[in-house]
């Protein structure tokens, strides 16, 4: 019967683990190209694109005391359309405002 009991558990809790790490398996991919970074960097990288073609940066460092979300978008005034140039600055302006949380413009860099 504990026998019994013990296989049961065993595939209940193997089912509460492995099925959702099987739906999150598919919503990426490894990225296809080699990640160059130097011999002296002891952090570990992994690149991925997730589905909706978004490629994704992962840095592991197990000395860091605070983690960090940053986003590069390639595009700049290069971009801006004729009728409203300058909307690329302006939106980097934006974008590093001061907020509630951060109300000096210059605080999210300094975190």
């Amino acid at each position: 019967m504990l026998k019994q009991l013990t296989r049961v558990s065993g595939l209940l809790l193997l089912s509460v683990f492995w099925i959702p790490a099987a739906w999150c398996a598919t919503d990426w991919q490894p990225y296809a190209q080699a990640i160059n970074k130097s011999q002296n960097d002891p952090r570990q990288y992994q690149a991925i694109t997730l589905n909706n073609g978004m490629t994704v940066l992962l840095v592991s460092d197990s000395e860091a005391s605070k983690s960090l979300a940053a986003l590069a978008i390639p595009v700049g005034s290069l971009e801006d359309p004729n009728s409203q140039l300058g909307l690329a600055h302006y939106t980097e302006h934006m974008l590093l405002m001061g907020s509630k949380k951060y109300p000096e413009p210059e605080s999210l860099s300094e975190f």
